[in-house]
């Protein structure tokens, strides 16, 4: 269809106003009384649909229908439309007594000839004639008769209905000629098939998310109802009404009521909505439809099988489609109209409906709801309503055996949700399975304090018991308690072998056990066993959600690097940062381990940029990874600090230290990586600054050989390694003193007082 500036014939308006002659078709049934054929009036101040207009203008369709429910601005925007539009535009605001074919014929008649000054051929002798049939096939011939491009609206296209309007409808879509667009607006989708007109590419649909305001559009409407407001204020706003126009409207005219008034948290159970609610869409159901509502108001998704078991009946389904159908504020959650939600202003509209009529109904309905979910193993959500209910002895059940697992997937605020309220009902006692995993949840978030009390409640309980707990609840104490290292690294050691040994080959709890064991032999000085069980960790890991194969593969490149191969530290540092990214979690305070051996392979290589980045990443996690998992907690700072030493950032390194020192206050028994920190503090105090403060052991073991006449060969002897491993510890330390032969390696090395001064030269690096 072109769009172009038609031209008026004599006497024509735009838009249907005062002044215009009734015409011969809507006197034989009655006189059409202004308001029905007159655009609604814009108060000042109301909201643009920008996005909605620009589609109206720049579309060709032949029909275009607006369902939305009460609110959403329909007729508003139509008014702004027309407003901006050269075509003259027919308007007609139907009522239930349209649904008589030969009224609604009369009335589009006297609608079309106001808008274009002059009669439709034809209409007033068909009108006087039967059957009711040749009105129809005369609106037929004089619509397609009109002489100029317009636009016919029919607003409240909800409030008729039958086959007699259908009809009229139908013979409107095909007989408007080019040029010329039908528009249905109304609550409920229009009773047309506009199949075929969808497949033709003749159809535009509005529905109430393409006329829901944005966020800007909402801050304008509240700022002209008087309340300036901050764009976070505007943003929660717009979030709790969902960009439902009247809705913003309404909670901001109370908000500038001033104090007792609904404030921008609290929007939903606004008095000013709940009246409009009332009046415009509760007034209009049938009591059978608004005990519907309210009681299926309790399910924040809903569907036609949950429904028919919370309200013991059948055919809910049916009621949800024809709901909609009809503009009750219900969302569609999926394209096959299976899963709904209420919108949230009417959701809690309903809600205090179902208190005010069915008091203490809502616990009742919670319970049915939690029993189908649980029937259907949806823990998850059965958990949600067995805490609304009250149940939470059936809660706790529930939570024991899907906490762990919500939290490995990302879960946590949800998780932290269920464990903070059954901590506060005491359901802890009593269940030493919930408090395990309670004690886990409160250790991974850095909560040592609430850890130990957890850990301490479960081990009452198991005891208590008598063995009546889960066979999985003891050896998960047992690597609750190694994990905490309250007794130690000996204990630690204990405990984590354990629960290693408890813990068959698949159980998801087995990884964990293995890790932690390894890092208790790190403890030990075991470094060889340590490798052995990190390997079986990643490997036991596989493909879970949780981060425990990337800390295992980050505990093997710190023995690596430790050891001085360099190049399979660095190996093993880049597996376990692809095994990070890999993990579609936000970042949990155990990755800074992680990062510490990415930063310690990076120096290694000697590519600082790297290790500034890895530091940068860790600090953001380090707050969370406290004494509650004392051996992690310091292995990562020691390693940053050493990092930060290397790169010159002194200050940085003296605060990890300090922040070591804390934790070794309440936890000193960390075996050798207390050895590890006392050096790292003499390097500290020893101002040894730059690279040559990112020595290994292994390469300060090195150092001495390397003031004698000894061969590489020779060296490789001595240490019982290869000799590639002692040419590449030697490589690496000539890099990191800033040295190229391993003549100035030990004269570097002696000025520093890494080594003696030798007294004889060394022998040419040739020997190597």
């Amino acid at each position: 269809m072109t769009r172009q500036a038609a031209p008026r014939l004599a006497g024509a308006r735009r838009l249907s106003g005062k002044g215009t002659a009734a015409s011969p078709a809507a006197r034989t049934v009655t006189a059409a009384p202004e308001p029905k054929l007159s655009p609604p009036e814009v108060r000042p101040g109301a909201p643009v649909h920008a996005g909605a207009l620009r589609r109206l203008a720049a579309s060709q369709a032949q029909l275009v229908t607006l369902a939305a429910p009460a609110g959403y601005g329909k007729s508003t925007l139509l008014r702004q439309w027309a407003d901006a539009d050269p075509r003259p535009f027919a308007w007609l605001r139907l009522a239930e007594e349209e649904s008589d074919r030969r009224r609604l014929t009369a009335f589009i008649s006297a609608a079309v000839e106001r808008a274009l000054g002059a009669p439709l051929p034809g209409i007033y002798r068909a009108l006087q004639r039967a059957p009711a049939s040749d009105a129809l096939t005369a609106l037929g011939q004089g619509v397609a008769a009109i002489p100029q491009p317009l636009v016919l609206v029919l607003d409240d296209v909800h409030a008729a209905g039958g086959d007699d309007v259908t009809a009229v409808l139908s013979v409107l879509l095909e007989s408007l000629p080019a040029g010329c667009q039908l528009v249905l607006s109304g609550r409920t989708t229009p009773p047309l098939d506009v199949a075929r007109v969808r497949a033709e590419g003749r159809l535009l649909e509005l529905e109430h998310d393409d006329l829901a305001l944005s966020r800007s559009e909402a801050r304008a409407l509240a700022r002209h109802a008087g309340v300036r407001m901050s764009a976070p204020e505007a943003a929660e706003l717009h979030r709790r009404t969902e960009g439902w126009p009247a809705g913003l409207y309404l909670a901001a005219l109370s908000i500038s009521r001033g104090p007792g008034r609904a404030g921008f948290d609290q929007v939903e159970a606004d008095r000013f909505i709940a009246d409009y609610l009332r009046s415009q869409v509760l007034s209009g159901l049938s009591d059978d439809d608004v005990s519907f509502v309210t009681r299926s108001s309790v399910l924040d998704r809903i569907s036609g099988p949950i429904c028919d078991a919370l309200l013991e009946r059948t055919g809910s389904a049916e009621t949800l489609e024809r709901l909609e159908r009809e503009g009750v504020f219900l969302v569609a959650l999926d394209h096959s109209r299976h899963w709904y939600r209420y919108h949230a202003a009417f959701r809690s509209l309903l809600a205090a409906e179902l208190e005010r009529n069915e008091p203490g109904a809502a616990a009742a309905l919670h319970r049915r709801a939690a029993d189908w979910y649980v029937a259907r193993d949806l823990a998850e959500q059965a958990i949600h309503h067995a805490q609304l209910a009250g149940d939470l002895d059936r809660s706790g059940a529930l939570v024991e055996r899907v906490a762990m697992r919500a939290y490995n997937r990302g879960r946590v605020a949800t998780v932290e949700g269920w464990l903070d309220l059954l901590e506060q009902d005491g359901q802890l006692h009593g269940r030493p399975g919930l408090a395990v995993l309670a004690g886990w949840v409160h250790a991974l978030r850095g909560r040592p304090e609430r850890a130990d009390h957890c850990a301490d409640v479960a081990a009452r309980g198991l005891a208590e018991s008598g063995g009546g707990a889960d066979e999985t609840t003891g050896p998960r104490l047992s690597l609750l308690s190694a994990a905490l290292c309250r007794d130690g690294a000996e204990r630690m050691r204990t405990d984590a072998g354990a629960a290693v040994a408890a813990f068959p080959p698949g159980s998801p709890w087995r990884a964990k056990a293995l890790f932690v064991l390894g890092w208790a032999q790190m403890l030990a000085g075991e470094h060889g066993a340590a490798d052995r069980l990190m390997a079986e960790a990643a490997e036991s890991a596989g493909q879970s959600t949780t981060n425990t194969a990337a800390m295992a593969l980050a505990g093997r490149s710190l023995l690596a690097s430790w050891a001085g191969d360099c190049d399979h530290a660095s190996a093993l540092a880049r597996e376990a940062t692809a095994e990070l990214g890999a993990v579609p979690l936000p970042p949990r305070a155990t990755s800074a381990i992680c990062h510490a051996a990415a930063a310690r392979a990076a120096l290694d290589r000697n590519d600082p940029a790297t290790a500034r980045e890895q530091l940068t990443a860790a600090a953001r996690l380090l707050p969370q990874l406290t004494y509650a998992l004392p051996w992690l907690a310091v292995a990562a700072r020691a390693e940053l600090a050493r990092a930060a030493l290397a790169l010159g950032e002194r200050d940085a390194a003296s605060a990890l230290l300090a922040e070591i020192r804390g934790i070794l206050a309440r936890r000193p028994h960390l075996g050798a990586l207390a050895g590890r920190v006392h050096e790292l503090e003499l390097r500290l105090e020893g101002a040894a600054d730059g690279w040559e403060g990112t020595l290994t052991a292994a390469e300060l073991r090195l150092l001495p050989l390397l003031t004698t006449h000894l061969s590489f060969r020779e060296i490789a002897a001595e240490l019982y390694v290869s000799r590639n491993t002692v040419k590449t510890q030697a490589i690496s330390s000539y890099r990191k003193l800033g040295v190229t032969s391993r003549s100035e390696a030990v004269e570097r090395a002696a000025e520093i007082g890494l080594i003696d001064r030798p007294r004889l030269p060394p022998e040419p690096a040739a020997r190597g």
